[in-house]
């Protein structure tokens, strides 16, 4: 997975979630744009690459971002990382 980076399960301000990329609490288009913005250039959002589940397959692509939305939809294909 992309994130969460730092260890930031072990003190998190909130709860993690799946797919929120930018580590903001919430799922949301900041979560989507950064995944677009990772297609174009894996460096602008190296967290991005979340898909699949488990450990990260070093691209950010088209399931990246149908995970994110999976999400967004109320259905999202991987458990939260922090339990």
């Amino acid at each position: 997975m992309g994130h969460p980076a730092n260890n930031l399960c072990e003190h998190p301000p909130f709860q993690i979630l799946y797919a929120d990329i930018v580590v903001s609490g919430v799922v949301d288009l900041d979560d989507m744009i950064c995944v677009i913005g990772g297609i174009g250039n894996q460096a602008d959002c190296p967290a991005a690459d979340i898909a699949p589940c488990g450990p990260p397959d070093g691209v950010i692509d088209l399931d990246d971002l149908l995970s994110v939305l999976s999400t967004l939809a109320g259905s999202p294909p991987c458990p939260d990382p922090c339990p």
